[in-house]
């Protein structure tokens, strides 16, 4: 099982920039992982010319973008209360929101990514919705929160699109994952399984072996597997709703935009109100914690101890 070293807090200037943070920092001291704060300013961007001459012009209105962005994030910094915690932070002006993540992500060695879903957004249910550029961009797991306070015990489920035949790796990466999330932060556990064909739970024994869903979520605090009878886009948010868990691991979408809403982790951003934590085979082993891991390689991983630390409930 691997930790979290680093958890890297995604920020827009926006409404609810403080509760993503409330949530990374409770985050970074379950896994005494190190915070670090990042702003990309693409919209400033847009009035530095990159096909200009690198004229003294030019080189103002960037380092202005930058400084702008640098005071943002000391007045954000001010408010934080965490002399436990080793945080930095960097703002940057930058035409492409994915490069810059996945460049931020790789010199940080960054293992998780915390961003808020921004109420001025709305989506096809009226919610907050997800920046699906920015979740395509992230190259580790990405965690959307709207702030929502977890209970003293959290619930969390992991919802994993396919059941029959082999398991994918991007399947045990969301068992993984879920696992990993739930020792560190006391959490119980519910293992989401989707049949489309409806098929009896006896006809499809569990596989136990050391690399199936149930190995990983089996070393949190968990029942039996529940399965969903289904399409998954239509069961899994439904049932996460119902349930009201805290949080929920699924599977990235491999689409953006208008496709993105369509899909398992579009409609349950548009159903349910608690966070959402989107990763894939390459995501879940891209950060700094999990650099061993190498691409899609999920069967290397091999079980490790849980945190030494015991449970924490400051939620």
């Amino acid at each position: 099982m691997q930790a979290l070293a680093s958890i890297l807090l995604l920020v827009e200037r926006g409404d609810r920039v403080h509760q993503a943070l409330s949530k990374a920092l409770m985050l970074v001291r379950h896994f005494h992982a190190r915070l670090d704060i990042f702003l990309c300013d693409t919209e400033g961007y847009v009035h530095i010319d990159p096909d200009a001459p690198a004229t003294d012009a030019r080189a103002r209105t960037h380092a202005r973008c930058v400084a702008e962005g640098s005071d943002y994030l000391q007045a954000l910094r001010k408010s934080i209360v965490a002399p436990d915690v080793e945080i930095a932070s960097e703002a940057i002006c930058h035409r492409s929101l994915r490069e810059a993540i996945a460049e931020k992500a790789q010199r940080s060695a960054t293992d998780l990514i915390v961003k808020a879903v921004e109420a001025s957004r709305q989506d096809e249910g009226g919610r907050g919705a997800a920046d699906w550029a920015a979740v395509a961009a992230c190259p580790v797991p990405l965690l959307l929160t709207r702030g929502r306070s977890w209970r003293p015990v959290p619930k969390f489920a992991a919802a994993l699109e396919s059941s029959h035949g082999a398991v994918p790796a991007s399947a045990r990466a969301v068992a993984e994952l879920s696992a990993t999330l739930a020792l560190a932060c006391g959490a119980d556990v519910d293992l989401l399984r989707v049949r489309p064909g409806g098929a009896d739970a006896r006809d499809e024994p569990s596989q136990g072996g050391p690399q199936s869903p149930e190995s990983f979520a089996g070393r949190a605090p968990a029942g039996p597997p529940r399965f969903l009878d289904g399409a998954a886009k239509d069961v899994v948010p439904a049932y996460v709703v119902e349930r009201d868990y805290d949080l929920v691991v699924l599977e990235k979408p491999r689409l953006v935009g208008a496709p993105a809403l369509r899909s398992v982790a579009g409609r349950v951003l548009a159903a349910f109100a608690g966070d959402v934590v989107l990763t894939d085979a390459v995501a879940s082993g891209s950060g700094g914690a999990s650099a061993d891991v190498k691409g899609n390689d999920r069967a290397s991983i091999a079980a490790a101890d849980p945190l030494a630390a015991g449970p924490r409930h400051d939620h």
